[in-house]
Order: structure tokens, then sequence, then C-alpha cells
């Protein structure tokens, strides 16, 4: 519930009131609050009549004319971050304005706004909302139509995770919406980054920092070139830096791109007071270490669970497996369910937690086995790349665990997928920053390992018997390895038996496989081991031409690969960036009756590229048998838009060489 303005002011001059009576400071400061606060309400009037817009015309709006491919455009966005930090008064208050025309139905989605908060440590004063019509009229959101929302309403871990949620009144094409808020944190902050990018164009953007002249501030900008403006103020007083994009274009979206942060133009900060990574590290030691301490409850039960495991190793295994396969994993990335864990006796109880809550379950369990296991900070490959020159945070999006050996091995565990054997390092950790974090003052900034063990392969084999009617039989056997296996296992194990046959089916399916699932059998779900393989028997009713006395199949089909249909586009803009290299092989033999003659086989191919492999051979076994193998290999995961075209017409190549008919009359 919203107060009316000035019952808001006087509940938050009385609030400040508290914290700065004693001192002098604050004699200066309540009243400068206080006039921002009246001033914020007094305009609440004039918000419902006029628009009183210094920067933009109603007459001279931009229109679907300017921008015909999209669907809506940001007239203005604009940000004031203002740090009050003397003496006992440690406020930011962060002020945010947002101005979009809406040019035609496909926009209507930016009418829906969702403004996170986490009470106690920011709260949200003050919302207003307004539609704008073309002919001038304005329609005023009202303060009953504003939601406070639990972010995971699921989840009483999160329950301190909300929102204000609302949509915009009465909102057509060609309306213009515009909202406001300022939300207070009781805290020295940064609003930690900005971006000048959307996938709608931005005709203005700014953002406007004042703080203490003492502070040092630490920040970069990315993928755009921007300085920001310095204004002067006597000595003394805040610095005030301010940073203004205009005519930023659309952020273009396009399959398998690279993660936003490697693309988009934003601005960036390092936290007060965050010289280098040993900051980071202490500053994520002193939210979590304690928490990592097992109870007499935990230690007990850690303690029967390793029973009988001999090795270091096989203790360590022995937790990853419990935590992965016991704790549901919540997938609230760090940042947004705030940077410190639950703790672990807690995460225990309750048996789920996000990805900061299990490693710190499982730091504590090897705690009370005598083990070395510590968190790790992580930039997934999801995430984009880490700037290491710029120490922050907030440029982390998860948390993994990694146990050293007395033999300096490491290994690193993630137990939040929940189809990685022990010891599998996922293609988004390899090759990726992350902030090893033992106690205060010991820490390690590492990249990880590419794992070059793994083979991430698919091999299928079938055996297919053709009847006189057209009809046919056949055995065969998916098999997967590494990062396919894994992925598929995840989902396989959440199904019941009647689940996995429906995906199975769609699997076919989705290979354009006319063949029909008789029976099948799933090995590698519960053991883990590196492989999974799915064995089924199929059976292909009788889809041949009966007036043209023919049967065509597509043996190829069994692995061909979707990549040509995400690159259809002649052009490209971003990089492509794949998850992992890959292969997938193909035997298949036919034995067809006495009576049937091939009259169409695929043509021999065999292509070799910087970007990868295919090829497909037919060989004559004997009188009526036919063997079909053929390959498919992505050996290149990053290709730049200069080579695009190059890769493009690979992958093209390759799908219509898979997809070769054969073609049998009778």
């Amino acid at each position: 519930m919203f107060l009316k303005p000035f019952a808001s002011l006087v509940f938050y001059e009385k609030k400040v009131r508290k914290a700065v009576q004693r001192h002098a400071i604050g004699k200066l400061l309540l009243p400068a609050l206080a006039f921002s606060l009246l001033q914020f309400g007094c305009s609440s009037n004039q918000w419902a009549r006029q628009l009183n817009w210094k920067e933009l015309s109603l007459a001279n709006l931009t229109d679907s004319t300017d921008y015909p491919q999209a669907h809506a455009v940001i007239l203005l966005d604009e940000g004031k971050v203002t740090v009050e930090g003397k003496g006992e008064i440690k406020l930011t208050i962060f002020e945010r304005r947002k101005v979009i025309r809406i040019l035609d139905r496909g926009g209507l989605p930016y009418a829906n706004v969702v403004i996170p908060y986490t009470p106690g440590s920011s709260s949200i004063e003050k919302i207003e909302a307004r539609t704008i019509h073309p002919d001038g009229r304005i329609s005023v959101l009202k303060q009953d139509q504003i939601f406070d929302i639990f972010l995971y309403p699921q989840f009483i871990f999160y329950a301190d995770q909300k929102a204000k949620k609302f949509t915009f009144p009465d909102v057509e094409p060609g309306d213009v919406i515009e909202y406001r808020y300022r939300m207070v944190f009781s805290n020295l902050t940064l609003y930690h980054s900005w971006k000048f990018q959307d996938f709608i164009p931005v005709l203005r953007s700014r953002f406007e920092l004042a703080f203490p002249s003492s502070w040092n501030l630490r920040y970069k900008t990315y993928n755009y070139t921007l300085q920001p403006d310095s204004i002067k103020r006597p000595t003394g007083f805040k610095k005030v830096y301010r940073w203004q994009a205009k005519d930023v274009p659309p952020l273009i979206r396009e399959p398998a791109m690279p993660p936003a942060a490697e693309v988009a133009a934003y601005l960036l900060f390092a936290p007060l007071g965050f010289k280098d990574w040993q900051d980071v590290a202490n500053w994520y030691a002193g939210l979590s270490m304690k928490r990592m301490q097992p109870d007499q409850r935990l230690k007990t039960f850690t303690v029967d669970l390793l029973g009988g495991a001999q090795s270091k190793m096989a203790k360590i295994k022995k937790i990853y497996e419990w935590t992965r396969d016991h704790i549901r994993y919540v997938a609230i990335a760090i940042g947004i369910g705030s940077f410190q864990p639950h703790f672990a006796a807690e995460v225990f109880e309750n048996r789920y937690g996000d990805c900061k809550d299990m490693v710190t379950l499982m730091c504590a369990m090897a705690k009370a086995a005598h083990l070395k296991m510590y968190p790790v900070l992580i930039s997934t490959r999801q995430n984009g790349k880490l700037d290491t020159s710029l120490a922050t945070p907030f440029r982390f999006n998860h948390v993994i665990a990694v146990a050293e050996l007395a033999d300096g091995r490491r290994i690193y565990l993630d137990p939040t997928h929940k189809g990685a054997p022990f010891g599998f390092t996922p293609w988004y950790l390899q090759n990726v920053w992350g902030l090893i974090i033992k106690e205060e003052n010991d820490f390690e900034l590492i990249r990880l390992p590419n794992d070059s063990t793994v083979h991430n392969r698919t091999t299928v084999r079938g055996y297919l018997k053709i009847q006189e009617n057209g009809s046919a039989f056949g055995d065969f056997s998916f098999v997967f390895n590494g990062s396919p296996a894994a992925r598929l296992r995840a989902i396989l194990l959440s199904f019941n038996r009647k689940e996995q046959e429906q995906w199975l089916e769609d699997f076919l399916c989705r290979l354009d496989v006319p063949f029909t699932l008789q029976s099948f059998h799933i090995s590698g779900l519960a053991d883990f081991v590196d492989s999974l393989t799915i064995k089924a028997r199929l059976r292909l009713e009788n889809t041949a031409d009966g007036s043209a006395h023919s049967l065509t199949i597509t043996p190829g089909n069994l692995i061909r690969s979707e990549l040509w249909q995400l690159f259809r586009s002649p052009q490209r803009v971003h990089p492509v960036a794949l998850g992992f290299k890959f292969e997938k092989r193909l035997r298949l033999t036919i034995d067809y009756p006495e009576s049937w003659e091939v009259q169409t086989l695929p043509v021999l191919q065999d292509f070799k590229s910087p970007f990868g492999r295919y090829f497909v051979t037919v060989k004559a076994n004997n009188e009526k048998c036919l063997t079909i193998k053929a390959t498919f290999a992505i050996q290149r995961i990053r290709i730049m838009p200069e080579t695009y075209p190059s890769f493009r017409q690979f992958v093209s190549a390759a799908h219509q060489a898979l997809t070769q008919p054969l073609l049998f009359r009778y």
C-alpha cells in the first residue's frame, strides 16, 4: 500500500531523523532530502495533467516510419544515483525515468513492468506511471494497481526477494508510456551497471552519478565508446559524472549469438572500496565462510554417508553425488537472490537451494570429513567473458566447488547439473574465469581447464529389415557421450517411464523418421557413467507408394543437425557462439526383399573444412543388403561475421548430403 505524498514524506523523515539527529551533518542533509521527497510528491498532480517534457515533444515523436522494423522505441531512459556517505548517514538513492513509444502491438509487452528490490536493504519510495495518447490525453496509473509480489513465492528461502509489478493503463499502438520511481538503499552502494542498448532503438540514454569527492571511482564502458562529462562543483562537494548516449541502434537478435555482455553497450562499476580481486574474495568470504560450518546433525549425517569410503576421492565423490541427487536446485543467479548463501544446516534441512546454497552445503560436509573443498565464483559461458581488469562480483553469475587432493589435483564440481557424472566439467564451465575463495586473504583467480578428454559424440547404429509389403522393423541404439549425454540424462531423470517414451517418440518425430516405437531400454541413467544409451525396437509402417511401387528412406535424418535452420540468413551481425564441439555418427544396415531393386543411392560425400566435416558412404555388403555410414562434426564453435558465409555454406551442404534419399523399387 502506498501512502499519500505528504504522509510518505513524514514517515520517511521520521525514519531518517532517528539515524541523524545526534550528528551535525544530519542537520544539513535532512532538509535537503526532505525537500527532494516533497518536490517529488508535489509534482504528482502535474504528472496527471501536464507533460513538462524538456527534451521531448508530443508533436514531433519518432514513429513507425522512422523505425519500420521496431515494435517500440525508447525515447528516454535516464537514471541518477546519489550517494550520501558522511558520518553515520549511509544512504544511496537511485532515481529512474523511462519513456517509451509503442509503435505496434508487438511493443505492448513493454507496458508490463517489474522492479525487483530486497526489503531490509532497499525500498521503493514512489512509483508513478502514465500513458500519453496521441491527442494529448493522459491516463495515470492508480496506486492500487501497483502490486507488491514475491519473486519466488514457492521457495521460503527467497521470501526476501520481492518486486513491484504493474501494467500501464489504456495502452494502444501509437501511445507513449512513461514511468519513474525512486529506490533507496540503506547503505553505501553504486548501482553496479547501466545499459545503454536494448533490443529496440534507444534515442537517449543517460546515467548520472553523484558521490563523495574523496572516493576513487572505478568503472568501464563496454561495446560502446563513451566518456563521462564531469560536472564541476565547489571543493568539498560531491563529484558528479554523467554518461550520455544518443541514437543507440537496437541490439540485433540472432540465433546462437554471444551473451549480451559481449555485444551490448553498457556501463559497469566496481563496488565501493573494491580495488582488486582480493577485495572481492575477502568480501565473499565474509558473507559465506561462517555459513559453511557444519552443525552436529550435518556432521553425523556426513560421517554416516561416507562410511565405507576409504580414499579422499571416494569421499568427495559421495558428497558431490548426494548433493546433486538430493538437493533440489532453484535456478536463481547470484546477484539476484543476493550473494550471501543460506546456512548449510538450513539447506540440508530444506533440501533445496540455489547454486551458492548447494556449494555451501558441500563445503560444510567436506569440513565435517576433513576434506579441502572451496567455493568458486564463476562467469559461465552463457554470461560472457570476465574482464579481469575490473574487480567486481557483479560479473559472476554462478558458484561451483573445487576439491583439492594431496597431489595437487583439482576436481571442479557443479551439483546444479543433474546429469553430470563426478569429475565431468560441463561445457559452460570450460575455459572460463573463476575466483577460488579459500578463506580471508587466501584466494586464486584461475581459468578453468578445457576438458580435452570429453568427446561430445552421438553414435547411431541400426539394422532394418524391409518386408515384401513395404513395412519394416529394426533394432537401433543411440549412444550419447559427453555434453549430449549429460544434458539428456538431466532431462530423462526427471521423467517417469511413460514420459520417457513420449520424449523418445518426439525425438524420432523431430528427426523426420517415420518409425513407430515398439519398445526401448535406457542405460547410463542411474549409474552416471559417461555414456547414455537408448536401445529401441522400431517399426516402419507400410509407407511405400503402391501406385509407383517405390519406397523412400532418408537414413541421414537419424543424425542430421538443426543448425542449417538456424543459419538461413545470408549475413550476420554478431559472431556465432555455439556451446561445444560435437560429432554425430551413423551406421545403418538395411536388408531388403529379393524382388526389390535400389533405384537411387545417396552420392558419396566426404568434405573437410575448418568448421568441421561430413561424409556419406553406401556399401553393398552382399545381394540385397546395404550399409550406410555417415558423419557430421562441428570443430569450431566461434565463427566471426566475416567467415559466417563460408560456415553457412558448410552447414547447408552438410544438411543436403545427409538428407539424400534412398529409393527402392519393387
